[in-house]
């Protein structure tokens, strides 16, 4: 009987262990998805900012240079792309639309030295370019985030559960040649972290291996002898078979936290 409450002990405890396991990928996941929401929200915020802006910016221009209505028109076209797209990608290409269209209406105003001169002109470039700096640091973040996120949903034990979340890899902030780029860095610290993960089950099954091959040699010869030995020699070996189940749980847990 009291091998029986050991051998039940033994399996709770395995299950538990695994379902908490379970439970942290999970809860990994869904940590990770909002970090790439919030990172989101900072970029819109900045690019809301640029956006509004740029009427002001077109106004000042406009005092100084009426006939150059091709300009201003193009401008406002873009500007609407910017604001009636859907999505990072979408958002990257026509952000860049956009950010081509400005460097066409800066030059415009190379034609005028008072307008280079004015002051509220001097001020809105100072602010457009400081919150040009401000998306390009939110996007580098973002972008940073969503890489973690993506290859967190698509290698095990993620995989298995970004399904039952309807979790799908996300978008990145970059036009489609700068997506392509961000999406092919390797991360150093990753392999890493695989290193240590294949390590962790390695060593593990070669301890259970060797701890197996101990118990299990004095096992027979005490079983022989005592034949109404064998349910505690059984605890025994699976005790011994344990320690490679731990070393994939933490396998598990290191490949989750890449």
């Amino acid at each position: 009987m009291k091998a029986l409450f050991i051998t039940l002990g033994v399996v709770v405890a395995v299950v538990v262990i695994t379902v908490i396991a379970c439970i942290g990928i999970r809860n990994g996941l869904i940590d990770r998805d909002e970090k790439v929401r919030e990172q989101w929200s900072q970029i819109e915020t900045q690019l809301q900012r640029r956006a509004d802006l740029i009427p002001n910016l077109v106004n000042t221009v406009k005092g100084y240079a009426k006939h150059e209505e091709k300009i201003f028109t193009e401008v406002a076209d873009a500007r609407s792309r910017l604001l009636s797209a859907q999505g990072p990608a979408a958002k990257a290409e026509a952000g860049a639309q956009l950010n081509s269209v400005l460097g066409r209406l800066l030059a415009v105003a190379e034609n005028y030295p008072q307008l280079k001169a004015s002051d509220n002109f001097v001020r809105l470039q100072d602010e457009l370019a400081g919150t040009e700096n401000r998306i390009s640091v939110a996007r580098t973040r973002y972008n940073q985030t969503v890489r973690d996120f993506n290859a967190a949903i698509r290698k095990f034990p993620g995989s298995l559960f970004a399904p039952g979340l309807d979790f799908k890899a996300a978008e990145y902030f970059q036009p489609p040649e700068g997506a392509a780029a961000v999406a092919k860095e390797v991360s150093v610290g990753a392999g890493l972290g695989f290193i240590a993960a294949a390590c962790a089950t390695g060593i593990a099954c070669l301890g259970a291996g060797l701890a197996v091959a101990n118990v299990g040699a004095a096992a027979l010869g005490l079983v022989g002898e005592k034949p109404e030995m064998l349910g505690t020699t059984l605890i025994y070996l699976g005790l011994a078979e344990g320690i490679a189940i731990y070393g994939v749980i933490i396998s598990l847990l290191i490949i989750q936290r890449l």
